[in-house]
This record gives C-alpha cells, sequence and structure tokens, in this order.
C-alpha cells in the first residue's frame, strides 16, 4: 500500500469504518513507514479533541434568550402617514410640471424667434426689390418684431 492511499482512508481508519482487509493492510504499511505512524497519531489526537467538543453543553434555552433579546432591541419602522405621502406625490408632480413648462415655453420662443426673423428678413427683401411694401407684409413685421 502506497502512503497516500492511506492518506485517504485514514479518517474512515480512525473511525473504525473500513473492512478487514483495508485494514489489515494498513496495518501492515504501518508497521514500515514512520511518517504514517505520525500522520496516524495526529489524526487520532485530532479525533479525541473533536470528541471532547462533542460533549460541551449548550444551554436548551440559548436560542429562546437570543430570540427574546432581539425583539427587546428591535425598533419600530417608522412610515409616513397616507396624508403626508400624498402631499408630498402632488408637490412631485407640480414640480415636475412648472418644469417641463418652462423648457417648453423656452423651446418654443427658440423655435419662433429663429423661424420668425428667417421669414421676415425674406420678406424684407422681397419688399427692397420692389420698393413696395403691403399692408400684409407691413403687418407681418411688426407682428414678429
Amino acid at each position: 500500500m502506497k502512503c497516500d492511499h492511506l492518506k485517504g482512508r485514514l479518517f474512515d481508519f480512525c473511525q473504525g469504518k473500513l473492512s478487514k482487509e483495508e485494514t489489515t493492510s494498513l496495518n501492515k504499511h504501518l508497521e514500515n513507514c514512520s511518517q504514517c505512524n505520525l500522520l496516524l497519531a495526529e489524526t487520532k489526537e485530532w479525533f479525541s479533541q473533536s470528541e471532547n467538543l462533542k460533549k460541551a453543553e449548550v444551554n436548551p434555552f440559548l436560542a429562546d434568550k437570543i430570540i427574546s433579546r432581539l425583539k427587546q432591541k428591535e425598533t419600530p419602522v417608522k412610515t409616513l402617514s397616507p396624508v403626508l405621502l400624498a402631499t408630498f406625490r402632488i408637490a412631485a408632480v407640480l414640480v415636475i410640471g412648472i418644469f417641463s413648462g418652462l423648457l417648453l415655453n423656452n423651446y418654443l420662443q427658440k423655435t419662433t424667434d429663429d423661424s420668425g426673423s428667417a421669414s421676415a428678413q425674406n420678406k424684407t427683401e422681397i419688399g427692397a426689390d420692389t420698393d413696395e411694401t403691403s399692408d400684409q407684409d407691413n403687418l407681418i413685421l411688426t407682428f414678429n418684431e
């Protein structure tokens, strides 16, 4: 038997879970290998320490005590009243509406200024060529200005 095979089966060996053939084979290997004997001694020490841990008793009411302390320290979640929440929603809608209206007004002013000045220049140039401006052209020019 090789050392690698023994290392893989050492926990089962210490717990007595191996077959008789495997136990015999491992014992033969342990007679000739000092490294595996050292590893076996460390594993048995680990098992004995873990058995001591299993014997430690836990207070059966520990979980109940922890839960009751957590409940005592819980703070209620504060929520806004429905009336206050509705007021905030209305205020938010009004602010968004006013802001959108200002943006739309600004956009419309820019587009009418751009198109109005261009049409006024065209009409003025047309009128300058003929040296005649009709009442309708004057009305459009004064309206755009």
